[in-house]
């Protein structure tokens, strides 16, 4: 199952939503899911749009669009141009998505940071983290996105509909990594 819960932050109508699940495969496969830029439309549903832009050592340049049907009978669509940022190594210290662990500097924690260059949020920013389990072929994802919508959007339906798209985004993303796992890498 995934577990969303959604802060204010002091900035007017700035949110994080933090989301996480356990992962039945290790996460190198978890990464290999994730950095598969120019395939994430084959497994998550809502990315009506997911072109890889470029690709450079240490991340990537993508454009997406996601859709997704609301309650109230209208299309709620947003497209981001997204920065990525690849840190196997997890992110440094100082950054601001770094995580303390309460089990010391020893545990073993991968990052991708997104951040928006241009796009339909007044911000959109986060990571996905992929932490070690307690077995070898089990990990945690961790998904962690700080979202502003433009002013004119009420920041509640959003931030609902976000919920929900996210959900089932790791739920999705810990299919596949599982499937690529089970299948020795290929999905």
């Amino acid at each position: 199952s995934v577990s969303v819960s959604v802060a204010s932050l002091p900035s007017r109508n700035l949110r994080e939503l933090t989301a996480s699940t356990v992962i039945d495969a290790p996460a190198s496969s978890v990464w290999e899911t994730l950095t598969s830029y120019e395939t994430l439309h084959e497994f998550i549903p809502g990315l009506s749009v997911n072109e890889c832009l470029e690709r450079t050592e240490s991340g990537a340049t993508l454009l997406q669009i996601g859709e997704a049907n609301t309650a109230v009978g209208f299309r709620f669509k947003a497209r981001v141009m997204l920065s990525i940022g690849e840190f196997p190594e997890g992110v440094p210290e100082g950054h601001k998505f770094h995580l303390e662990s309460a089990a010391g500097a020893d545990v073993d924690v991968k990052d991708i940071t997104f951040s928006q260059i241009e796009g339909d949020f007044k911000e959109y920013e986060g990571t996905w983290k992929m932490i070690a389990g307690d077995s070898e072929n089990e990990s945690k994802l961790v998904y962690i996105l700080r979202v502003k919508p433009q002013p004119w959007l009420p920041v509640s339906l959003v931030m609902r509909k976000v919920s929900q798209e996210v959900k089932t985004n790791l739920s999705c993303v810990r299919l596949q990594a599982q499937s690529l796992y089970s299948n020795g890498g290929e999905a």
